[in-house]
Order: C-alpha cells, then sequence, then structure tokens
C-alpha cells in the first residue's frame, strides 16, 4: 500500500473529519427534537450539553487513531478507506452509548435510542461522502501530475521489467515512475529514462526528488541491494525489495501490496504524521505538567548532589536522536565528577565503585532521568521511545539496526519495562525495533503505566 496523502492533505482531512462529526451531532440533536415517531416517544427531550460534544471529540479521535481512518498507508481502493471509517464509527458509537449507561443518566438527561440512531448516520453518511470527495479530487489533480510520489527502479533485469510494466501509467492512482538504475551488463527497459549506474543512487534521489525506490535484483545482489539500503538510511524514502531478496533483511519486515506487486517495506517512516503530531502534543502537555510538579524535588535533588560530592549538579551527555542526529541528553550526576569519561561507553555493573551515595538512590529510582523533561519540551526525545544511545555504539550497528532512529528517543520505553539493566543495553536492539514497529499512542500510555512499576521494584536499576 503506497502512501497516498501529504502531510498536509491528511492534517487537514482530520480537522474536516472532526468538523464533519460535531455538525453530525448537532444534526441529529435537531432531528430528535423535530422528527417525531411511534418508534420512541417522549415527552421532553433536553439539548446536548457541551460536555457530550468535548467526549465525542475525545472517544472519536481515540478510535479513529486506533483503527486506521487517519492512516496514510490506505489502499488504493476507495472501498479500503470507507471500511476502516465504517468501523471506526461503529466502535466509537458504541463506547459512546456504553459510556452513557455507566453514567446511568435517566430521561430527559439520557441522549434516546433514536438519537444514537440518527448520529450514526448523519456521521457515517456526512464522512463518507468527504472521503469518496477527496479521493476523487486527488485522483482528477494525479492525472494531472500532481501530489504523486515519485518511484525510482533499481535494477533492469527481469524483475525490474516486472515491476516497470506493473508501475508504468499509475499517476492517477498515486505513483509515477521516474526512471531506473541499471549495470551496463542489464538490458534497458523499454520507454523509461535510464538514469546511470548504481552508484548515482544518492544522486538520483535528490535529484529526481525521489519518494519511493524499488529495489529489483535477484538474489546474487543480495551485497549490493544491502548496500543500497545501508545508503538510504539517513534519507527520507522508503525503500521496497522484491521478495526474491527477502532472505536478505535481518528484521522484521512487512509485505505489502505495491500495485499488485508483492514488496517487502524495509524502510518506511515509523509513524504517520498525525500519529506524531499527536504524540508531539501528548509529550508537551504531560512533561509541561511534570516539570510544574517537580519543580521543588528538582531543587532538592540538585542541593543533595551538590552537598554529596564534588562536580556539577547537572551533566550533558551526547546521545544519538531521530534522524541519526546527535543532541546533548541532561541527566543529573550520578557518578564522581570525571569530564574525561562524560561520554563514554560503559556498561553498568551493581558494584561500580564511581557511583556516589546519592547516584546509587538517583538510579535506583531512576530519578537521575528526570532533567530529560527538558530534552522533552525541546523536541529531542519523547516520553516513550527507543533508548537513547551513544554514537560510540550506534558506529558500530549494522544497517538494520538504524530502524530504531525513525522516532525520536524516549525517556521510557519497551526496553526499560521488559528487563532495564538486566538486558544487553546497547546491541541488542530487538525491544526499540519492537516499539517503532508496533507504534500506537495506546502503547505509549501502557508503557508509562507499566515504567511506574519497573521503578517501584527496581529490577534491572543500578
Amino acid at each position: 500500500m503506497i502512501r497516498r496523502f501529504s502531510p498536509n492533505i491528511l492534517g487537514l482531512q482530520f480537522v474536516m473529519d472532526i468538523i464533519l462529526t460535531l455538525l453530525a451531532l448537532k444534526i441529529a440533536e435537531f432531528l430528535r427534537l423535530h422528527i417525531v415517531t411511534g418508534l420512541e416517544r417522549r415527552e421532553q427531550f433536553v439539548s446536548v450539553q457541551p460536555w457530550v460534544y468535548l467526549l465525542v471529540l475525545g472517544i472519536w479521535i481515540t478510535f479513529f487513531l486506533m483503527f486506521g481512518a487517519f492512516d496514510s498507508r490506505r489502499g488504493v481502493s476507495p472501498l479500503v478507506d470507507l471500511g476502516n471509517l465504517w468501523l471506526s464509527v461503529t466502535v466509537s458509537m458504541l463506547v459512546l452509548a456504553s459510556v452513557f449507561y455507566l453514567l446511568a443518566l435517566q430521561p430527559p438527561d439520557a441522549p434516546s435510542r433514536l438519537f444514537y440512531v440518527y448520529f450514526y448516520i448523519v456521521d457515517l453518511a456526512l464522512l463518507a461522502v468527504l472521503r469518496a470527495g477527496v479521493f476523487n479530487v486527488l485522483s482528477a489533480l494525479r492525472r494531472r501530475g500532481m501530489h504523486v510520489r515519485r518511484v525510482l527502479l533499481v535494477g533492469s533485469g527481469v524483475y525490474g521489467r516486472h515491476v516497470a510494466v506493473r508501475l508504468k501509467g499509475q499517476e492517477s492512482a498515486g505513483v509515477s515512475l521516474v526512471g531506473y538504475l541499471s549495470s551496463e551488463a542489464e538490458s534497458p527497459v523499454s520507454q523509461l529514462r535510464r538514469l546511470g549506474p548504481f552508484s548515482d543512487l544518492l544522486d538520483a534521489v535528490q535529484q529526481q526528488q525521489i519518494d519511493e525506490v524499488v529495489i529489483a535484483l535477484p538474489a546474487s545482489a543480495h551485497a549490493e541491494a544491502l548496500r543500497m539500503n545501508a545508503d538510504l538510511q539517513e534519507t527520507n524514502v522508503n525503500v521496497r525489495i522484491l521478495p526474491d531478496v527477502f532472505e536478505m533483511v535481518a528484521m522484521r519486515a512487512r509485505v505489502e501490496d505495491f500495485y499488485g506487486l508483492p514488496l517487502i517495506s524495509i524502510h518506511e517512516t515509523s509513524m504517520n504524521p498525525i500519529q506524531a503530531r499527536v504524540k508531539r502534543l501528548f509529550d508537551l502537555v504531560l512533561s509541561g505538567l511534570l516539570l510544574i510538579v517537580c519543580s521543588p524535588l528538582f531543587l532538592a535533588l540538585a542541593l543533595w548532589i551538590h552537598l554529596d560530592s564534588p562536580g556539577p549538579v547537572l551533566i550533558h551527555q551526547k546521545r544519538v536522536g531521530a534522524g541519526g542526529r546527535l543532541f546533548r541528553m541532561h541527566k543529573f550526576r550520578s557518578m564522581t565528577w570525571d569530564p574525561a569519561q562524560i561520554d563514554a561507553a560503559f556498561e553498568k555493573r551493581p558494584d561500580d565503585p564511581r557511583v556516589t551515595r546519592s547516584g546509587r538512590i538517583l538510579r535506583r529510582t531512576s530519578l537521575d532521568e528526570l532533567p530529560q523533561l527538558w530534552n522533552v519540551i525541546t523536541g529531542e526525545m519523547s516520553l516513550v521511545g527507543p533508548r537513547p544511545e551513544l554514537p560510540v555504539i550506534v558506529d558500530l550497528y549494522e544497517p538494520w539496526q538504524r530502524k530504531r532512529f525513525g522516532v525520536p528517543p524516549g525517556m521510557t520505553g519497551w526496553w526499560q519495562i521488559n528487563g532495564r539493566g538486566e538486558e544487553s543495553m546497547h546491541l541488542n536492539t530487538e525491544a526499540d525495533l519492537y516499539y517503532v514497529q508496533n507504534y500506537s499512542i495506546l502503547l505509549d500510555v501502557q508503557i508509562l503505566l507499566r515504567t511506574l512499576g519497573a521503578v517501584i521494584k527496581g529490577r534491572g536499576a543500578f
């Protein structure tokens, strides 16, 4: 499934979906007040209260995100989109009805069954019309060469020509095959421009503004395909590989139907734009509240560290963040001060003589990591994410391990609630990759709640 929508279009549709849902709620209220049927007669029906609109807003956003109604990775067919929409609206409506049931509201405060029917039908109709309109408008724009994903083909052998035949003429579906790269020995692809040899990959991606790279090489070219994938790790393009070279992929990958071709996606943006913005808003609100609430604790800990041992209260260690970018991670100092060791790599051990008296308690309770809330505020980190790693360790990574840099590193994560310091801390990236591949805002909430238990138990913290 190709990404069909740009962040701007997806964001606009998100806003329109919410506006139309609230409008459907108002229309349902109007219909219930003015259309009387024999199905359900009441002497009185009060207007919907403002708090109901807020409740609907929260429920609809939550389940639309869960069931992919705002996901940019949608099928080419509008029927797939409408299926996701129907599931999202249905589940949201059932949850709304359940909330009112649990509140045990009595008439006339409780919405009637007929009100639910009106709301469900109107909301589903409005959102379906919106999606059909967006699909038709985008199809028309793409036929004119606008909002099209530019694809570069790597390889012109049997596999490459098969890909070219399938992808040519797919502009209306959102894909434009720009050209291909091949060795001199390979046969040319008819009616497609050759952009150079394999060594020109990065130049071709930049000059042609490529969005997708499809590697269609035989199994004997595993090493060459791996090298290409490594070269593209620091770019924003999606990398897709024909299943003939599946065995070269050293991580779990997703097989997708790419316009009739079963391709393996191994380098794809880890979260869509809406998810990224929701995650960022979640981080800002919660970390801001924590900074305010914990400010007296910050002062007390700073004074304790200062009195316990000489050296600065805070240390600033170099770490690798999202996209491989370097940043300074803030922590309370928990070891004797040695500037030469500030960015050194070392394994934690329970009997480390360099840990100060205050540092042992700070590490056991993870209070030494509280200053990282400022990294969250500035966007360098997230509350939940992969482990923030040292550059000297990242230099030892295999290309597939860099998938963990698809999202910002976190103060806590799947790695912390599944062993913390008891696990191999640096080169074992399985926990980080699991989080990247299975991200959702609900997973973030689950990890935050389980982190409290991990900190209280002190398991793996020293």
